[in-house]
């Protein structure tokens, strides 16, 4: 700042805001995009204001604020096609397949996903993006599975980076194949999750890691992941440039607080979920909460089973007006349960 060299400075504030990305410090990463964003306009910098906008994104809807994200990306849309810039606009539509995603329209969102491949060329996180958004369509539409073996190969070569290591222990989960889930969940935990790097992967990678924990019913593995997602209660868990959401980060917790037997808390972390979640349109994130909390309903002292039936029967209901096969079957699986006694849980190991 005390340079007065506008480029040094427009550099600092987008460094500094991409350090601060998984460092749960949401609001400061906002707060720098703002300033970026803000001192193009008022320089007529546009490249200096289309980073702002691409930076900005993302904390909006962590935050929740989806009106403001909205705007972000209908502002990124025309400024980018004004001056040519075909990433920027690929960014701004990849937001609008999240949005489509969030909501459960599906085929709007793959459609989109696979313009973002062709406006973006070969910029590989576009691509890894791509994938993402198609897993995270045909995960709602129960049909995960197709994509298991290539989801499989890429942990293969790629062992280091967690975050697809946790997509692929739940995408055994969601195949029936709670083995292969464990080990893969294991080499996750391995150093009790210090080894999962502090950058923009690391919200969704706890997030994929609690889902597993939960599904295990690992109760240790629960208590080392609920401090680590406690500091962003309150908001959206965003997969990394904005490809899609793992919901609220109040249903992780929720889930987390129910395994590890406190199911008072559990209780006020899934309302604060659903409400969050409902408040942006996100309703194929609220069918999963609804199933979430149904769940650790039916492993509560004294089984809150008529509860738990209620939200399954509107989880359902909604998960086949989106058409969301998977949610469907969980649900009927689960609304099976509400008659029958719990399952014991996973010991902790000592």
């Amino acid at each position: 700042r005390r340079s007065d060299d506008e480029r040094a400075l427009a550099m600092a504030l987008a460094t500094r805001s991409l350090v601060l990305w998984g460092a749960d410090a949401v609001e400061g990463r906002l707060a720098l995009a703002t300033e970026l964003l803000e001192r193009g306009r008022a320089r007529s910098r546009t490249g200096m204001a289309l980073d702002g906008l691409e930076l900005r994104g993302v904390p909006l809807l962590e935050l929740g604020r989806v009106a403001a994200f909205d705007e972000t990306i209908e502002e990124l849309l025309r400024l980018g096609g004004e001056v040519g810039k075909r990433v920027s606009v690929a960014q701004a539509t990849q937001w609008r397949a999240l949005r489509a995603l969030m909501a459960g329209r599906f085929e709007e969102a793959e459609r989109l996903a696979a313009e973002v491949l062709d406006l973006s060329g070969d910029a590989p996180n576009f691509a890894l993006g791509y994938a993402a958004q198609l897993y995270a369509t045909r995960r709602a539409q129960g049909r995960a599975e197709e994509l298991l073996g290539g989801l499989t190969a890429y942990v293969d070569e790629h062992p280091d980076v967690p975050a697809w290591r946790a997509l692929l222990a739940v995408a055994h989960l969601e195949a029936g194949r709670p083995q292969e889930a464990a080990a893969e969940f294991d080499r996750l935990a391995a150093s009790r999750f210090a080894d999962v790097p502090r950058s923009w992967i690391r919200p969704v990678t706890l997030a994929l890691a609690a889902e597993c924990a939960v599904l295990l019913d690992d109760r240790e593995r629960a208590a080392d992941l609920e401090p680590l997602l406690a500091p962003r209660r309150g908001q959206l868990l965003v997969v990394a440039s904005g490809t899609s959401c793992e919901g609220a980060v109040d249903r992780h917790l929720g889930a987390l607080a129910a395994t590890l037997g406190d199911h008072e808390a559990a209780e006020v972390h899934f309302t604060a979920a659903l409400a969050l979640e409902l408040s942006v349109g996100g309703h194929a994130l609220a069918v999963r909460t609804r199933l979430a909390h149904a769940r650790a309903l039916l492993r509560a002292p004294g089984r809150a089973g008529a509860r738990a039936a209620a939200l399954l029967d509107t989880a359902r209901t909604a998960a086949a007006e989106l058409g969301m096969a998977g949610a469907v079957a969980e649900a009927d699986a689960l609304r099976t349960a509400t008659s029958e006694p719990p399952p014991e849980g996973r010991a902790v190991r000592s």
